[in-house]
């Protein structure tokens, strides 16, 4: 809730903040898991058809652009001369990338069955790492980065959540609505999802 009622600017710095956090984090893990991966654990064209392949695409195609709707409540308070479709189209790729990395790296360290039974790969990825006799517990660091991400996130939809409430109701300043907003979400959340798992159904 402190970073919606800070603004956008805040939030800005923040998301650069955890975005350079996060890949220090992934570039470290895939580094000291090399030793660890078996380039034979990689096999889509084995492991699944074509058919699978292009449902499971289609499955997260809308994905992108779901988030971006949540981006676009901030997009009042870009500087006129960011284009938006440049904007997009960088963070889409930078996205694309980061994520096509984090899975091969699982795959390769994991193996296909083990992704696949794993609820969070990327945090068992981790566990597997080994940094000489000090500093095994990486996973920590993993979770932590996992943790900044979520409060990131939830950032952001919190304040495109006020704003339309505030446009529903007339509001002209929208961070009188921030908290109110934020406890009754934290209430709905409450009963909506019983744990963790019933959220990857």
């Amino acid at each position: 809730a402190y970073l919606a009622y800070s603004g956008t600017q805040t939030m800005g710095k923040w998301c650069v903040l955890v975005l350079l956090f996060s890949m220090i984090v992934l570039g470290a893990t895939v580094i000291f898991s090399i030793h660890k991966m078996k380039l034979d654990n990689i096999q889509l064209t084995v492991a699944y058809s074509l058919e699978e392949i292009g449902l499971t695409t289609l499955k997260f195609f809308p994905l992108p652009f779901g988030e971006a709707i949540i981006i676009m409540s901030m997009a009042g308070d870009f500087k006129k001369k960011v284009n938006p479709y440049k904007l997009f189209l960088i963070a889409g790729f930078v996205s694309v990338g980061l994520c096509l990395l984090v899975y091969v790296s699982n795959c390769a360290v994991l193996g296909q069955k083990t992704l696949e039974a794993v609820y969070f790969p990327s945090f068992k990825a981790a566990s597997v790492v080994h940094i000489g006799s000090v500093g095994t517990r990486i996973e920590a660091v993993v979770a932590f980065a996992f943790i900044m991400e979520g409060i990131t996130k939830v950032a952001a939809g919190l304040t495109a959540s006020v704003k339309a409430v505030a446009l529903v109701f007339r509001v002209k300043k929208y961070h009188k609505l921030i908290y109110p907003v934020g406890v009754l979400t934290l209430a709905f959340s409450c009963f909506v999802f019983h744990n963790i798992l019933e959220t990857l159904e």
